[in-house]
């Protein structure tokens, strides 16, 4: 079907008017969108710039929209090109099952004196067997496409009903300021990208920052090259000028502040994101910068949160699944990792980096014959690739297999002689297969090396600790800990040692130092707050049992602690508000309701502990501490208050008995209440012999035995 339109005002024929009648009926919201490049019907290449003007156009405009999902193309077309013809229906089939994507939009074009003819192509999948399509015509002068393109995006939008304000058509229609010359020039290095000749892109891109120094994507793209050459000086130059010359644009932005964050310049990320947090809010690249800071920082919960969000924020690529998938799996959520990295497979299978992460996913779960099927299946695609035998080297090792973990990690050396940590790991499997003597020759060539020094006295350091050996592991550590960058494994490890040692104001001080790089350290907070426990500094391990939470709210650990700090003090007001906090959001937790029912009996609210306990009665009505709990409360209700309700305290004291017959306290208390309060001795005395033939306790039964010798007398 062909919409002939020199203009954005549009004649449609009869056929026209039906197709788009049913695409009224079908909504735009969570629309994704494939973009292909324009195929050039043009017998010179010199036009070929013009293939990649709509669809960098349309990502980079429309990207910023809600509910819509824009897959960059560059990243498209270089992960799979199959169907970019758009003649053959079969491939176009392929490729929508592969990425998922709702529409469909390419074309051609043909270039004549100085203007250009271009006709755009929408596949709408409608999920029948025939989708539905619609082609436009469109016309510009050559040196005026960059004015012509927004246009032809509104008139595409219109097509497939998607919602825009006024503002956002103003933002998509604002004149570009740029020489024609300078985004010809730009759009042809986004081509090169494509094709994947990064050589000529960078050319491209360098030649039109020349011609415009202010031109901020084309220095962001030349940035991101850089960054996969691993030239970190340029890389870094290059996203300042980015960022100051497109300081408002969200994908720069985005793109800089995952570079700072990759870069492990945490302190520099970490100020980057919050100056610029609102506009990184605004897309998915941006969230997933965020939530990898939270990530690097520790906070893996606050991670999984922020990339969640970013998921569903439809992102343009597969990274950002990748990142959330990470994120799962520093977190302990090793299920949730490994779903999301089989679906990162199943979308490229030809990705080993996709492998080794489920590899390691499964091998933390402890599924290892999965993480070495996962691998040695990645191997075969790859056999000389030395990072996925490394991989199968950590999981061989788990399986105890240290032969073929030394073989694999040998041949892992000899295929790529600078790989890091090579040298350590095998010392580590040498100690395993009993060669120690070997195990220390690789560990001190290993420190020989400055890159490897740190890491090959901290594995030396774990020997010596295996080996109860804590004086030779703490000056391991300490070397370690001299000899690089803070690292959160030697902190740990120094801090586990001193420990240990039972040093405990040192442990903690390493501790202190852990948090400071990694604050969401749930695991650390806790240890460090029984430390200090130990040192009898309560406030401080209330402070650390508060940050747990503020972190994990629903920690069960860290909100006993605090409960318990906090009840020691008989702070019992400040204890009651993290339980009932705890309780609006996981109501069925038996032993946090009996803990709270606790609580408000200490602090003397025995009205609303019954209540509590009356709860617990109801929906675990074999649960004897429930019933225990109400006829202690009514008994100090009696004793403190002067209630009067003698016959409801032994009827609840006789449930509890007979839910718990082994228990001598409720014949305890009926016969504290019939000899105090209603004045029969014999019931009294009966009562507290059967509680002295129940009870094993010298103290108690103590206890008991001058309470029957004081009635007979």
């Amino acid at each position: 079907m062909l919409i002939d339109s020199g203009r954005p005002s549009l004649k449609m024929n009869k056929t026209a008017l039906i197709v788009l009648s049913i695409l009224q009926v079908v909504s735009a919201s969570n629309l994704s969108i494939a973009l292909f490049p324009f195929k050039n019907e043009t017998s010179s290449d010199v036009y070929s710039w013009v293939s990649y003007a709509f669809p960098e156009a349309f990502a980079t405009k429309m990207d910023q929209l809600e509910d819509l999902q824009i897959w960059d193309p560059v990243y498209l077309f270089q992960v799979d090109s199959t169907g970019y013809d758009m003649n053959s229906d079969s491939l176009t089939n392929v490729h929508r099952h592969r990425w998922g994507w709702d529409v469909l939009i390419g074309g051609r074009y043909v270039v004549r004196n100085d203007s250009v003819y271009l006709r755009s192509r929408i596949v709408w999948a409608t999920g029948k067997d025939e989708p539905l399509k619609i082609e436009t015509k469109f016309s510009s002068k050559l040196d005026e496409i960059s004015l012509k393109i927004p246009e032809m995006i509104l008139q595409n939008a219109s097509f497939l009903k998607i919602a825009l304000s006024a503002g956002d058509s103003a933002r998509i229609l604002e004149k570009s300021k740029l020489p024609a010359s300078a985004y010809q020039t730009y759009l042809a290095g986004y081509g090169f990208e494509m094709k994947k000749d990064f050589n000529a892109a960078m050319s491209a891109f360098s030649r039109a920052v020349e011609i415009e120094p202010g031109y901020g994507s084309a220095w962001c793209k030349m940035a991101r090259l850089s960054q996969q050459s691993g030239e970190f000086e340029n890389t870094k130059s290059w996203f300042d000028r980015a960022v100051n010359s497109s300081p408002h644009n969200p994908n720069v932005i985005a793109q800089a502040a995952n570079f700072l964050v990759d870069s492990d310049l945490l302190s520099e990320a970490s100020e980057f994101i919050y100056t610029h947090k609102k506009t990184l809010e605004r897309s998915a690249w941006g969230l997933m910068a965020i939530g990898k800071l939270y990530l690097a920082q520790g906070e893996t919960q606050r991670a999984v949160a922020v990339l969640t969000k970013a998921v569903a924020s439809r992102p343009s690529d597969l990274d950002v699944e990748f990142a959330l998938g990470m994120a799962y799996l520093a977190a302990g959520d090793y299920m949730m990792a490994i779903e999301f990295f089989n679906r990162l497979i199943k979308a490229r299978p030809d990705y080993l980096h996709y492998y080794s992460s489920l590899g390691a996913a499964y091998r933390k779960a402890g599924q290892l014959m999965e993480s070495s099927m996962i691998l040695e299946s990645a191997l075969v695609m790859d056999p000389q690739n030395s990072t996925i035998m490394v991989d199968l080297a950590h999981t061989y090792f788990k399986l105890t297999w240290y032969h073929k973990s030394a073989q694999l990690l040998q041949k892992a050396r000899e295929a790529n002689p600078g790989l890091k940590d090579v040298l350590v790991n095998l010392g580590v499997v040498y100690y395993h297969l009993g060669n120690k003597k070997e195990a220390q020759k690789l560990f001190v060539e290993a420190a020989s090396n400055s890159s490897l020094r740190q890491s090959a006295l901290n594995n030396s350091g774990n020997i010596l600790f295996k080996e109860t050996e804590l004086n030779k592991a703490i000056r391991a550590y300490r070397k370690a800990y001299k000899s690089g960058k803070k690292n959160p494994s030697v902190l740990y490890n120094l801090a586990q040692a001193y420990t240990a040692k039972g040093k405990f104001k040192i442990a903690y001080y390493y501790y202190d130092e852990l948090l400071s790089l990694s604050p969401g350290r749930v695991d650390v907070l806790l240890v460090q707050a029984d430390i200090a426990k130990k040192l009898k500094r309560h406030e401080d391990a209330e402070q650390c049992f508060s940050r747990a939470l503020d972190i994990f709210p629903y920690h069960e650990g860290a909100l006993n602690g605090l409960v318990d700090i906090l009840v020691d003090q008989k702070r019992f007001k400040d204890a009651t508000k993290p339980m009932e906090s705890y309780l609006e959001h996981l109501p069925n937790n038996k032993e946090m309701i009996k803990k709270l029912a606790g609580i408000y009996r200490m602090s003397g609210w025995y009205e609303v502990a019954i209540m509590k306990y009356q709860i617990i009665a109801r929906d675990y009505p074999d649960d004897p501490d429930a019933y225990l709990g109400i006829g202690y409360c009514m008994y100090e209700l009696v004793v403190n208050k002067g209630a009067r309700n003698y016959e409801d305290v032994i009827y609840a004291m006789k449930t509890a008995a007979q839910h718990n017959p082994e228990n001598p306290e409720p014949d305890i208390v009926i016969g504290d209440v019939y000899m105090s309060y209603r004045g029969f001795r014999d019931l009294a005395i009966e009562h507290w012999e059967k509680a002295l033939v129940k009870s094993k306790d010298e103290d108690l039964r103590k206890i008991i035995k001058e309470k029957i010798k004081g009635a007979k007398n």
